[in-house]
């Protein structure tokens, strides 16, 4: 089903409201960063903050663990029914968020410091721009890795990236703002 990216903006407004103090970081990213008028989706990447909550196991050597804010915010949300279909993941997160009688899909990416250019990048997509990307990276012979971890050479060594930018350049290729990315 599409939606009207006014009212996947609306709904990707008002959760970014309700995580903002549960993470470090965030970003809208997907077809909406890319500017479409009708999308599938909100796609969120966020480098959540952790919290140390009482181990699910407890022993001798473990009384507390470290898990992602976003996850026990999202947990509380779910048994508020303020989304729907709570579906959590080590590295996504997918549920409903309802917005006048529409429930909006989320897929909310998780990230940390180092992944979060790749990702941004990835997750901000076109398809085709990624699979254009990958090739290329295949050409000079580098691997541009869809999980986040960067690019990396033959002897998986990887490459210092801090942003989209240095994707490109990295690459050989002029930047491309995500509107132009299809």
């Amino acid at each position: 089903m599409l939606f009207t990216a006014n009212h996947a903006i609306r709904a990707s407004c008002l959760v970014g409201e309700i995580l903002e103090a549960y993470c470090e970081r965030a970003a809208v990213v997907g077809s909406l960063r890319r500017g479409k008028v009708r999308v599938h989706d909100v796609d969120l990447l966020v480098i959540s903050k952790v919290m140390e909550v009482p181990a699910a196991e407890p022993s001798l050597f473990k009384k507390t663990e470290t898990v992602p804010a976003v996850h026990l915010r999202l947990k509380e949300m779910a048994a508020c029914r303020t989304i729907v279909d709570l579906h959590l993941g080590p590295k996504i997160c997918r549920f409903g968020f309802p917005v006048e009688q529409i429930i909006i899909p989320f897929d909310l990416y998780l990230a940390d410091e180092t992944t979060w250019p790749t990702l941004l990048l990835i997750r901000t997509g076109s398809k085709q721009n990624n699979i254009r990307l990958c090739q290329r990276a295949q050409k000079l012979d580098l691997k541009l890795h869809a999980d986040g971890s960067g690019l990396s050479t033959p002897a998986d060594r990887f490459l210092k990236v801090e942003s989209e930018e240095d994707i490109y350049r990295l690459l050989r290729l002029p930047y491309q703002q995500p509107e132009r990315r299809g």
